[in-house]
């Protein structure tokens, strides 16, 4: 038998058959941290101080208890809901009492019978008896000892006559019906009536009213500008801004791109790590109706737009730098509509700065959109007969070419693009290095993907990240090169085609280690994330509709970070981890670190939340530049604990190979020790990059839970870095 925290339980109420009792009580014997545990437990249970244990995760069902007990906990949860036990003596103090009741009632089951009339009276009057002898005897009162064996001979004497009275009267006897009790039943019979009649209604709808045709609504009408990552805002004076005469709400986070200054490091370092999204398929979305897309009377030389912070001095920009003399483009009907699902952010321009504002299904796109994806959304649009879908923390921008064809663009993230249209429809598509048209057949999606990647070891405030992008294509397209704006490429790129047929299940893809190629690959796998989006868990669903009603509130049309801050600080741990990665995307970390850092048992995240949040926004964040490394390293020095700043944020840009190897393990190790968790926490990430960790090693430290358990997983830790230093030494 293992010894788990419910057979545990089962040998200290003495439930078991003597074989397995025997043999459990061994176990415990022998075991480093049994009769600590045991212990603990006993104390729990008889702590009267202890108040009742408050829902959290997956502790917020009241049935959990009764299916751990009972055993029927699914596996995936059975481990969270005993590491929650480990860790709370409230919980603790609940699943074992529960246990030592029903252990009591299994070896008498006359206590589980209901008391009868003769029985609640002497219990009644025990208890009021009890109550005088302690107003007469205030002065002298009982021991805990005392007042226990009280309420057992008081508790006995009442079960013992309740028995004896069932016994001799089988069927207990039953007071007439009282006049509320009517009132309840008629009370029920008007509510079923109701259903009924909302059932009736639902089965034949009424006759629906015809509704006014959809008013055309332009961009100008909107207030919308032309705000993208291929637009210049416009004011309504038609005086053009400069990038540095306005900055988004937040500050921008992307210094502007040098394609070939930095290797691309290990692609697996700088995976986005995608949330679960919505549950509608791309087969599933209907067609929204759009007008046609106008061709613009002119060109227009809209050049790529950098969104500067104001407080960092090596983007380049300054106050005397001026933006090209571009002409106004009259305004047109918007190329789109967003479909029906999941909220997004548009970038718009303000009074005095650019700012993001909630974008919900069904309001119009403009002619250039630059739009960022919240967590847990996978928003879908519609741009005439193409489709796109776009990922969680994905930047994206929409625009039209000069011959009017709808061009996505993916600064970051990832979007998935196809068509219904039986004869096709023709898109282009940017993505970092790769520019191109293609010609997309029906039900034959496209993948876009682009990575911002930091190489462990560097400092990001000083050395450009590296990128990479790829197209997958599932049914094979044929791609033909062109410039970002759509318009023919002043040089093409090396390695492929100025046409290149792309076969079924191959892709593209481009490197900035190599910025003036491109390579063709496959065929090969099918991305996970390209395919239709899983149905969402219920802890995701809760945190999204979270989000939805955070963007729905009225001050977050005229500041979405100010109503994300609220969310941030909401009860619910998935709730404020939803908050804190959108905040993240719009370059505030305060609630970021914040919610790292945070370790009383109210407000800190469990392990895999932790980890969770920590993987989806940390290496993003200092993957962006170093205008958003360096506000993230303020963010450490404004929320992580007292003069742990420093240490802290070399931990989240993680140590090199080469310095774990020659010996810059040994402190991580030490810090598995340290007193702060987020401390133990980012120390035990690091030495997780060395490849070297096994399931024994997960089972013996975990950085969440009280240190007397952790002994054997640090002596682990240590013996595991000191044999990979000696190795390395010994190594040519």
């Amino acid at each position: 038998m293992r010894l788990t925290l419910r057979t545990l339980l089962a040998w200290m109420d003495g439930v078991l058959p003597a074989s397995e009792q025997e043999e459990l009580g061994a176990k415990v014997a022998e075991s480093p941290i049994g009769p600590k545990l045991v212990e603990r437990i006993r104390e729990a249970v008889e702590n009267p101080t202890l108040t009742p244990p408050e829902g959290r995760g997956l502790a917020d069902d009241a049935n959990g208890v009764a299916e751990f007990l009972d055993n029927v906990l699914p596996p995936d949860q059975l481990e969270a809901y005993e590491r929650t036990c480990l860790e709370s003596h409230n919980h603790l103090s609940e699943v074992a009492a529960c246990h030592r009741i029903l252990a009591e009632v299994s070896r008498d089951p006359q206590a589980a019978i209901p008391l009868a009339g003769n029985g609640r009276r002497q219990l009644i009057r025990a208890v009021a008896e009890g109550l005088s002898r302690d107003d007469e005897q205030a002065s002298s009162e009982p021991t805990a000892d005392e007042a226990a064996a009280a309420a057992a001979s008081i508790a006995t004497e009442a079960t013992g006559s309740a028995g004896r009275t069932q016994s001799a009267r089988p069927l207990p006897h039953r007071e007439p019906a009282s006049v509320w009790a009517w009132f309840a039943a008629l009370a029920a019979l008007a509510l079923l009536v109701a259903l009924g009649g909302l059932l009736a209604r639902s089965i034949w709808p009424p006759k629906p009213v015809p509704s006014a045709p959809l008013r055309e609504v332009t961009a100008r009408e909107e207030g919308a500008d032309q705000i993208g990552s291929a637009a210049v805002p416009v004011t309504d004076g038609g005086q053009i801004l400069t990038p540095t005469e306005v900055e988004p709400e937040g500050g921008a986070l992307e210094d502007k791109p040098t394609p070939d200054e930095s290797p691309l490091s290990d692609p697996s370092l700088g995976a986005l790590a995608a949330t679960p999204g919505a549950d509608e398929s791309p087969s599933a979305v209907a067609a929204v109706a759009s007008p046609p897309i106008p061709r613009p009377a002119a060109t227009v030389p809209l050049p790529a737009m950098e969104l500067p912070i104001a407080a960092p001095a090596d983007t380049g920009s300054g106050p005397d730098q001026q933006g090209p003399e571009v002409e106004e483009v009259e305004s047109a009907p918007p190329p789109g509509l967003v479909a029906e699902g999941d909220p997004l952010l548009r970038l718009v321009a303000g009074d005095a700065a650019l700012r993001y504002q909630p974008l919900f299904g069904g309001e119009p796109l403009a002619l250039a959109e630059e739009l960022l994806v919240p967590a847990h959304c996978s928003p879908e649009l519609v741009l005439g007969d193409l489709k796109v879908r776009l990922l969680p923390a994905t930047r994206a921008a929409i625009t039209t070419d000069t011959d009017g064809t709808p061009r996505l663009e993916i600064i970051f993230g990832r979007g998935v693009a196809w068509t219904d249209a039986p004869a096709g429809a023709t898109a282009g598509i940017s993505a970092s290095g790769l520019g191109g048209v293609v010609r997309l057949s029906p039900r034959q999606p496209i993948g876009i993907e682009v990575q911002l990647v930091h190489r462990p070891g560097d400092d990001p405030t000083e050395v450009t990240p590296a990128r990479r992008s790829r197209v997958f294509s599932t049914g094979g397209i044929q791609w033909r090169q062109t410039q970002q704006d759509g318009s023919p490429p002043e040089e093409l790129l090396h390695g492929i085609q100025a046409t290149e047929s792309v076969p079924p299940a191959s892709e593209l893809v481009w490197d900035s280690a190599d910025a003036g190629a491109a390579r063709l690959f496959g065929p090969g796998d099918e991305p996970a994330w390209l395919r239709p989006p899983a149905p969402m868990g219920r802890l995701d669903k809760g945190a999204r509709d979270a989000l939805v009603n955070c963007f729905k509130a009225p001050q977050a049309k005229q500041n979405v970070v100010e109503s994300l801050r609220e969310l941030a600080s909401d009860r619910r741990a998935e709730n404020r981890m939803a908050a804190a990665s959108t905040l993240a995307l719009l370059g505030e970390y305060d609630e970021l670190v914040g919610l790292l850092s945070a370790d009383t048992e109210t407000t800190m995240l469990r392990e895999k939340q932790w980890t969770t949040l920590e993987a989806a926004a940390i290496p993003l964040a200092l993957a962006r530049g170093s205008n958003a490394a360096g506000r993230l390293r303020q963010s450490f020095v404004n929320r992580a604990p007292a003069g742990r700043a420093a240490e802290l944020f070399r931990m989240a840009c993680r140590l090199s190979p080469a310095d774990l190897a020659a010996g810059g393990a040994m402190p991580l190790v030490e810090a598995l020790e340290d007193p702060m968790l987020v401390v133990r926490r980012f120390a035990l990430a690091n030495l997780q990059s060395l490849g070297l960790e096994d399931a024994e090693a997960r089972i013996l430290y975990r950085p969440d839970r009280p240190a007397l358990f952790n002994d054997r997983g640090i002596a682990w830790w240590r013996a595991r870095v000191q044999a990979l230093a000696g190795e390395a030494q010994t190594s040519p």
